[in-house]
């Protein structure tokens, strides 16, 4: 258990309970080795990032639940906490806990990454939500959530609503065709490739995002994502990789005006079980396998549009079906 040094923030500055003080300031400025801030029920100001990437042990929790609210147009992170990117295990924080939080982004513009995270041991980023169409296009698009446990040994937990999306904005890039752009939106939920250990999304609801509503494929370590509902996402709603496994997940695909597969089973040894994929009005693929091997059971496929149900790409893997077709 972490020995917490715990920081009511409202007892460290008053000024963040009248807006007086932005949230930001005040983090900064008490953050150890190994502390846990708590924040009040109540709307604070986040005017800028808190970076904490170099501890043992950061928490940032509402008690029961605060929110956090984000005006500047050219603000891009919210919270970067436990470590940089590619970052080791050694290296990185050994407990990140990002919990009870609403990030506010419904100001005209707004587009920041709400949580970047990372943990060698315990990396929880539960009950978080972001409200707001993410305006970060054209302004180097980055994405929701990013998260990675950086030890095979490792695990993490992470249950966010991130049911407003993206703004679709193609002309944002004018050397691309809008096709092409939707690499340049932003992502709902990534994981990035220093992912070593194992990551249970559970219960998501991830909705609207042009570049991938779960990017889960990247890293070495497992995904697990359990239950939830990935809706309207472009590219791929769920997008899974080497040892990855969906269980009981709701996939729904209601969106052209950009293109978007349902789910997608992109390398290594993928696994479905349960489920339901609906199709009311998709021109994509509904189930895309190009991984090595697929083994999907009991998933539901609900088709009345001109999506192709499921797609396997050819190559010397195996699979096993077990679908249900209507």
């Amino acid at each position: 258990m972490t020995d917490w040094t715990v920081i009511n923030v409202a007892d460290a500055d008053p000024g963040v309970l009248d807006g007086s003080k932005p949230l930001n300031e005040v983090l900064s400025s008490h953050a150890g080795a190994r502390t846990k801030f708590v924040l009040p029920e109540g709307r604070h100001r986040l005017d800028g990032s808190f970076v904490h990437i170099d501890c043992e042990a950061i928490a940032v929790v509402g008690d029961p639940h605060a929110t956090l609210v984000v005006s500047d147009p050219d603000q891009q992170y919210c919270l970067d906490v436990g470590g940089d990117w590619g970052v080791s295990p050694d290296a990185s924080a050994t407990t990140v806990e990002i919990r009870n939080l609403t990030f506010d982004m419904t100001s005209d513009g707004v587009g920041a990454q709400a949580v970047s995270a990372r943990a060698s041991e315990d990396l929880k980023i539960e009950g978080v939500t972001v409200e707001g169409e993410c305006a970060s296009a054209g302004k180097k698009a980055l994405g929701a959530i990013y998260a990675a446990v950086t030890h095979p040994e490792g695990a993490g937990t992470v249950s966010v609503s991130l049911r407003d999306g993206c703004a679709f904005a193609p002309e944002s890039y004018p050397d691309q065709s809008p096709a092409e752009s939707q690499t340049s939106h932003p992502i709902g939920v990534n994981v990035s490739d220093d992912h070593r250990g194992e990551l249970t999304f559970r219960d998501c609801r991830v909705e609207g995002w042009v570049n991938n509503g779960g990017y889960l494929a990247g890293g070495e370590g497992p995904c697990l994502v359990e239950g939830g509902l990935w809706k309207n996402n472009g590219n791929a709603n769920l997008r899974l990789g080497g040892g990855d496994e969906a269980r009981d997940v709701r996939i729904e695909v209601n969106e052209t005006s950009y293109t978007g597969c349902g789910l997608w089973l992109q390398e290594g040894d993928c696994r479905v079980s349960g489920g339901e994929l609906r199709l009311p009005n998709c021109d994509n693929d509904g189930l895309r396998v190009s991984s090595r091997s697929a083994r999907v059971r009991g998933l539901k496929i609900d088709c009345t549009s001109s999506a192709r149900p499921i797609k396997v790409n050819d190559g010397a893997g195996r699979s096993c079906w077990r679908t249900s077709n209507s």
